[in-house]
């Protein structure tokens, strides 16, 4: 579900803000999970809103934004299902991150998917190579 276009955007940069929305109602107890009747939502039924946004996960779209100039390409899937995407490296002051970009060329826009802090059990010390 699309919840924020570019016409609400601050940015030069075209982006898509989408959440998770799933029909399992049982998750509607989970801890910061949020249900959706279907009369508020417009959806076709009741639904859940995920949210994945853990407090220790959390990236912010200032984080994201103001640290472009040290985007680093580390992965890229030009085959995905929808769109071309990239994993990209990145820094604000002292925090490392990961934020994976889809590139809608077609209509000049990327799609921001996920933006997380590397695990360092599973990245090597640089946070840009996969530990195998």
């Amino acid at each position: 579900m699309v919840i924020q276009s570019d016409s609400f955007n601050r940015s030069k940069i075209n982006t898509v803000v989408v959440v998770v929305i799933t029909g399992n109602l049982r998750l509607a107890e989970a801890p910061g999970n949020v249900f959706l009747k279907k009369e508020d939502s417009g959806l076709e039924k009741d639904s859940v809103h995920i949210n994945m946004r853990m407090k220790n996960r959390f990236i912010s779209r200032q984080m994201i934004l103001e640290s472009s100039d040290n985007y680093e390409i580390i992965e890229s899937y030009p085959e995905d299902k929808y769109f071309p995407s990239y994993l990209i490296y990145s820094r604000y002051q002292d925090t490392v991150f990961h934020v994976v970009f889809a590139v809608d060329v077609e209509n000049m826009n990327v799609r921001i998917i996920t933006a997380y802090r590397p695990d360092p059990q599973k990245w090597w010390e640089d946070f840009k190579r996969r530990r195998k």
